[in-house]
């Protein structure tokens, strides 16, 4: 088995935290050359009328573990480095699919297969494929209260003693918004908490804004205190829509004919800064490793991308057209 080669731009920041070589693990990738040269050897195809959709890969052999970290001693740890894997595509869907192709033994029926990393947030990244795993699931309405409880607490038993466990004596019962139907919530997240709440927000808080100088897409970072408490992202996908999304929040803008791409995608970040209102801004592009801060939020020209098709059929269009002989009569 070849030895698993570091992409050392990849772990910077887990070297600079201190974590072991033994943790790293990949879990999304650019495209199938880094899959071949930094996570393993690709076996064969998943996906039904596609090459390169879902792939099973022969993972490298990763660093030994260091026996002083208790994780190791856990059996559920095996997943971590397991010798074979399944690599999707971010784009594809099928992935449990793909995952019983590749391990037609293993029991899911208590497991729901999911990516690592948020697709949206894969995308943004730069990444074309990832890992996919399994995980318990407790959401699923495939039992009764009573066996539902008794999972919760089988899990709590095998994290360890002395977790806390709050019990409610009945569910609260669920309030619709007149207007959109949608359910009301009887509860706010820590950082509107902070927001609403904290005298400080209105000079300890700050946002940050990538731009990406390629891609129609960009990314904003809420910090509180020089912590993160918020992130999200927004891009323009299939030329036709402006999707938004963010920790509770996925929303899909279809694109208008004006104003500008450019101009619509704008209003929607002023939307977020309007509604967080931080102390601080500060915008950036380039190498999102080390950007140039900007003062303005200007857009690059490829957010413009339906309108430059547009011009373009038109275009040809209009040349087809005088191109055909007229007859005269």
């Amino acid at each position: 088995m070849t030895r698993r080669p570091i992409d050392q731009h990849a772990v910077r920041i887990p070297q600079q935290s201190g974590l072991l070589p033994c943790l790293y693990i990949p879990i999304a990738a650019r495209d199938t050359n880094a899959i071949e040269k930094y996570v393993g050897r690709i076996l064969a195809p998943l996906a039904p009328g596609s090459s390169s959709k879902a792939l099973l890969v022969e993972a490298h052999e990763p660093d030994k573990p260091d026996e002083r970290l208790a994780i190791w001693g856990l059996p559920e740890a095996a997943v971590l480095h397991y010798p074979r894997q399944v690599w999707v595509h971010v784009d594809y869907t099928a992935y449990r699919r793909a995952y019983i192709r590749a391990f037609p033994d293993v029991d899911l029926t208590d497991f729901v297969i999911d990516h690592i990393m948020n697709r949206r947030v894969a995308r943004l990244k730069g990444f074309t494929y990832q890992i996919i795993e399994y995980k318990r699931s407790f959401h699923l309405l495939d039992g009764d209260l009573d066996r539902l409880t008794d999972e919760v607490f089988e899990e709590l038993a095998a994290i360890g003693p002395k977790v806390k466990l709050a019990l409610i004596n009945q569910p609260l019962p669920v309030e619709h918004c007149p207007s959109c139907r949608t359910a009301f919530s009887r509860t706010l997240k820590p950082p509107v908490v902070s927001r609403l709440t904290d005298p400080a927000w209105a000079t300890e808080s700050a946002c940050g804004i990538y731009i990406n100088p390629d891609r129609p897409s960009l990314s904003i970072v809420l910090s509180f205190r020089e912590q993160q408490i918020l992130s999200g992202s927004l891009h323009l996908c299939q030329c036709k829509f402006l999707d938004y999304s963010s920790e509770g929040i996925d929303e899909r803008v279809p694109v208008k004919a004006r104003p500008s791409i450019r101009a619509q995608a704008t209003r929607i970040v002023n939307q977020v800064l309007r509604e967080w209102t931080p102390s601080k801004v500060f915008i950036g592009t380039g190498d999102p490793d080390a950007p140039d801060i900007i003062s303005t939020l200007t857009l690059p020209k490829c957010w413009e991308v339906r309108r430059s098709n547009q011009a373009e059929q038109k275009s040809v269009s209009k040349a087809q057209r005088d191109s055909i002989p007229r007859q005269s009569t």
